[in-house]
């Protein structure tokens, strides 16, 4: 991240530990439609942050509705960080809550840079609602634990991988 940059962050709780481990020293915009990610950008100091609000999903802490996909539409990032419970090389990323598909799109459209973050145990799972191929993302994040077969597909999709 950048100094100035405007950072789309989905939701989930491996963005809720982004959230939290953003560097204080920069200046960022944040675009985030979930509870628990805004709790966490706004402990932040130097951070604007934009929120898309809606109805509340108390299963996911996701805000969703057509006015909150609209405002991330408006918006252009510099960079969206992206979470998944499905990463699938064959079937795609997936979520398991269908309300979230178009708030994830409407990131993915809006962004420069397209940051796939899951860990190492959603890797060949399929959740019911896709949202994006793979090869959309420029780079995953995922943990150490990730097996071989999956850091290949990884890379043979032409993707940085990250292991944190």
């Amino acid at each position: 991240l950048r100094d100035g940059d405007i950072v789309i962050i989905d939701s989930g709780t491996t963005t809720e530990c982004l959230a939290r481990s953003l560097p204080a020293a920069i200046r960022l915009s944040v675009v985030c439609f979930a509870l628990n990610v805004l709790v966490e950008v706004r402990r932040r100091e130097n951070c604007r942050i934009v929120f898309a609000g809606g109805q509340l999903h108390e299963n996911s802490l996701v805000f969703e509705s057509p006015e909150a996909v609209e405002l991330v539409r408006r918006y252009r990032a510099n960079r969206c960080v992206i979470s998944a419970s499905g990463v699938s090389e064959t079937l795609g990323v997936t979520c398991s809550n269908v309300y979230e598909v178009s708030l994830k799109r409407a990131a993915i459209a809006s962004s420069q840079h397209r940051l796939l973050v899951a860990d190492s145990s959603k890797f060949g799972r399929i959740q019911p609602a896709y949202f994006a191929d793979l090869r959309e993302f420029e780079a995953v994040i995922t943990d150490q634990a990730l097996p071989e077969e999956h850091r290949q597909a990884v890379s043979e999709q032409g993707l940085r991988l990250h292991l944190a």
